[in-house]
C-alpha cells in the first residue's frame, strides 16, 4: 500500500466506523460495495462537519461574543489535508482520533433514531411519503408488535406458534424471528387450534411465502 493510498485510509477511518456500526445494528436492505463506499464518504465528512462545529463552539466560548468579530477562526488541518492529499504532508493523527470518538457518537444517535422511527413518523405525519423507511411489511409487523404476542402461522405445515417477540433480524428473501414463551399449535381440519406443547424460546427462520404474521385473535365484540 503507498503512502496516498495510507492517507485516504486514515481520512476515511470515521466513516468506516460509523458506516460498519450501523451495518451491524440496524435492519436495512443489504448495501452494495458502491452503497458501501458512499455511506463511509457520508459519514467521513459528516464525523470531520461535527468535530468542527464542536471546534467552532469551543473557539467562541473561550474568545467570548465581544471579541469573536476581530479573531481570527482556527479550522481543522484536515480540511487542509484533504486539499492537498496527494501532497508530503502530516496526517492530523489527532483530528482523526476524535473525529472517530465523534464518528462513534453519531453512529449511536443514528441508530437510536433508526430504533425510535422518529423520522419515518415524521414524514408520514407531514404526509410527505408513506413509505415506512427499506422494512418489509414482515418486519413493520413485527416491530409494532415487539414485545407482545403475536402469531406466527405456517398453512403448509399446519402449525402455529404463539409468542412474545424477542428479536427480528431480514435477510435476501428470508426473515427470521426469535420468540419467547410461546405455544406451539396444530391446526386442525375444522380451522381450530390444538395446543402441542410450550417452550421458553423459538427462532423461526423461513422464506416469506411460507409465513404468515397475524395479531392474537380478540373477542368478538358483544
Amino acid at each position: 500500500m503507498d503512502e496516498l493510498s495510507i492517507k485516504i485510509v486514515m481520512l476515511l477511518f470515521p466513516g468506516i466506523i460509523t458506516t460498519i456500526f450501523l451495518d451491524k445494528f440496524t435492519e436495512h436492505k443489504p448495501w452494495g460495495n458502491y452503497i458501501y463506499s458512499l455511506l463511509i464518504i457520508f459519514y467521513g465528512i459528516l464525523a470531520y462537519f461535527t468535530l468542527q462545529l464542536i471546534q467552532l463552539f469551543s473557539q467562541f466560548l473561550h474568545v467570548g461574543i465581544d471579541n469573536w468579530k476581530e479573531y481570527k477562526v482556527v479550522f481543522l488541518n484536515s480540511w487542509q489535508f484533504v486539499y492537498n492529499v496527494s501532497q508530503k504532508n502530516e496526517i492530523p493523527y489527532s483530528e482523526i482520533m476524535w473525529a472517530g470518538v465523534v464518528a462513534l457518537i453519531n453512529a449511536m444517535l443514528l441508530c437510536r433514531l433508526e430504533k425510535t422511527e422518529v423520522l419515518s413518523r415524521f414524514l408520514q405525519k407531514c404526509g410527505i411519503t408513506d413509505k415506512y423507511g427499506s422494512y418489509s411489511v414482515f418486519v413493520l409487523m413485527s416491530k409494532k408488535y415487539e414485545g407482545n404476542y403475536i402469531d406466527a402461522l405456517f398453512y403448509s405445515k399446519n402449525l402455529m406458534y404463539r409468542g412474545i417477540i424477542d428479536s427480528i433480524n431480514e435477510k435476501e428473501n428470508e426473515y427470521e424471528l426469535i420468540l419467547r414463551n410461546v405455544t406451539l399449535y396444530r391446526i386442525e381440519d375444522s380451522g381450530n387450534l390444538k395446543p402441542i406443547s410450550e417452550m421458553d424460546h423459538v427462532c423461526l427462520a423461513c422464506s416469506y411465502k411460507d409465513l404468515i404474521l397475524q395479531s392474537p385473535n380478540r373477542p368478538p365484540s358483544s
